[in-house]
């Protein structure tokens, strides 16, 4: 959904957002340029939206909606023109009535009064057609001879006043509007694109395409790359004429679907004849967008930063032997150990609420004993493991 601000500049369907996505870079703010195209219901979505908020409807809003007949008079919306809404004829000052044969009704228009006469003859009047003639209606061609021949129209003077309409509920100076309900409207306005100039005059957001980050600027616009300056140019050795490398991010999007914001990061550095730096971020031209580096395939390091240690060239070296050296080695057992078993604790004695109680430790002893070869043992097996490991390194 996109809501349009004063400064967006809005053409053809496309909104070029002032406001832009705000992005990080290296620590750094930056901003990339935003287009959105609005979408196929967006003119189904401006029509709900005006049929919820109809009071003080924008200038704008009511002539785009007036394309099809669409308005909204005396707190209800009403549409006058277009299909639903019957045609009523226009007076001109005079009308037109038969008294022989007494052809019901009066008519705006003497051929409307002849057309009339030729179905009140109903099946003898079939094939019959008229001509004008003075007052009257002259009939020829009809199935029962009789019926040809000239009636007189009597004309008169009609009370409803020229160019107004004659409806059944009387004459009207304009026709009488048909309330029209909101699926309707939307039907009708689905096949009008939104004017450029609504959106700002909404005050609700309408629904757009997958936003264009950093479009260009032709009439369907495109993404392109946006290259955003990280530090100042430094020189590149052992060029001539000099040469300059200016540390940047080369920011693509990549939209898809689910992720209408993504976009590849990858560092760019710019190398030219100038050491004055580039400030501000710059859209990548369509030359260089094809060889637009990517974060899967990191470039040469040593291209981008040739004075690191990792990429300086080391001399020759003459192989040299490393000596062997005999060290003796052996396990002596600790004598400060006692070897035989240890004296259980006595047992532990208390009284409560005069009875003396004793709390005996000889099973804790007998586990002890009984886990105290294993023990021994397992101390055995890390010290071999660690005397081995020190012998081998």
């Amino acid at each position: 959904m996109y809501r349009a601000a004063a400064n967006d500049v809005i053409s053809g369907g496309i909104a070029r957002v002032s406001a832009g996505a705000a992005l990080s870079v290296g620590g750094e703010l930056a901003t990339m340029p935003v287009a959105v195209r609005f979408a196929a219901n967006a003119s189904r979505f401006a029509v709900e939206g005006l049929f919820a908020s109809p009071v003080g409807l924008a200038v704008g809003a009511a002539a785009w909606l007036a394309t099809e007949c669409i308005s909204y008079q005396n707190g209800q919306w009403v549409v006058t023109c277009g299909a639903g809404v019957p045609t009523y004829p226009v007076s001109t000052g005079t009308s037109y009535s038969f008294s022989s044969p007494a052809v019901p009704g009066s008519f705006t228009t003497q051929g409307a009064a002849c057309s009339a006469l030729i179905s009140f003859l109903g099946p003898g009047g079939a094939g019959a057609s008229y001509t004008l003639n003075g007052v009257f209606c002259n009939i020829s061609g009809a199935v029962t001879p009789s019926y040809n021949g000239n009636y007189s129209t009597n004309p008169r003077a009609d009370s409803c006043t020229p160019g107004w309409y004659e409806t059944p509920g009387g004459c009207v100076q304009n026709p009488p509007p048909v309330v029209i309900s909101e699926p309707d409207a939307e039907t009708r306005m689905a096949p009008h694109a939104i004017p450029d100039d609504l959106p700002q005059q909404l005050p609700f957001p309408l629904p757009v395409e997958q936003p264009i980050l950093n479009p260009d600027a032709e009439t369907d616009p495109q993404p392109q790359p946006l290259w955003v300056p990280q530090g100042n140019p430094v020189p590149v050795p052992n060029t001539n004429p000099q040469q300059y490398s200016q540390p940047g991010t080369r920011i693509t999007p990549q939209p898809t679907p689910s992720s209408p914001w993504q976009v590849d990061v990858a560092p760019d550095d710019k190398i030219s004849t100038s050491p004055t730096p580039i400030t501000s971020p710059q859209a990548v031209p369509p030359a260089d967008a094809a060889s637009a580096p990517s974060s899967t395939q990191p470039p040469d390091i040593c291209q981008l930063h040739p004075n690191i240690v990792a990429c300086q060239t080391l001399g020759d070296l003459d192989p040299v032997s490393i000596p062997n050296q005999n060290v003796p080695l052996s396990i002596t057992p600790d004598s400060g150990w006692s070897t035989g078993l240890g004296a259980c604790p006595a047992p532990q004695t208390f009284t409560v609420l005069g009875y003396s109680y004793s709390l005996s430790w000889s099973a804790y002893c007998t586990f002890a004993s009984g886990i105290r070869p294993v023990i021994i043992g397992l101390a055995w097996l890390s010290a071999a493991f660690i005397f081995f490991g020190f012998v081998k390194e």
